[in-house]
């Protein structure tokens, strides 16, 4: 299952040193990795790693054979500010942001979903009432 965080106000270098932490590792270290790991990027790739999880288990996919394949780090779009400078110059500040993509692998539940337009059985009421 794929999980996507879009232009997160952290430079991509950043965000990148914990991601290769945490490339091709199981659910279970990388969400380790994440709690535990003193840089700032760590906290929303905890978030995105859970809800990947999340979406992976609405598929079906075993919680416990979860691996995280591919964790892609990209520059997301670039806040351009500035701040004036000495003899009339003027300085440009980039705040950049990232873009980040998390896919996880598994193996798949052995028993079907539930169908979401199944309905239950019981008892109808008529006349809407």
């Amino acid at each position: 299952m794929i999980a996507k965080l879009n232009n997160l106000r952290m430079s991509p270098r950043k965000v990148m040193l914990v991601a290769k932490a945490v490339r091709r590792q199981d659910y279970v270290s990388a969400r380790r990795i994440l709690k535990f790991a003193e840089k700032l990027a760590a906290e929303p790739l905890l978030k995105l790693l859970e809800s990947a999880k999340a979406s992976a288990k609405r598929e079906g996919l075993k919680e416990d054979t979860l691996v995280v394949s591919e964790v892609l780090v990209g520059s997301g779009t670039t806040l351009k500010r500035g701040r004036f400078a000495s003899r009339g110059g003027y300085h440009r500040i980039l705040k950049r942001t990232s873009n980040i993509t998390i896919k996880l692998t598994g193996e798949k539940t052995a028993e079907p979903a539930s169908e979401p337009g199944k309905l239950k059985k019981g008892k109808v009421k008529k006349d809407g009432k």
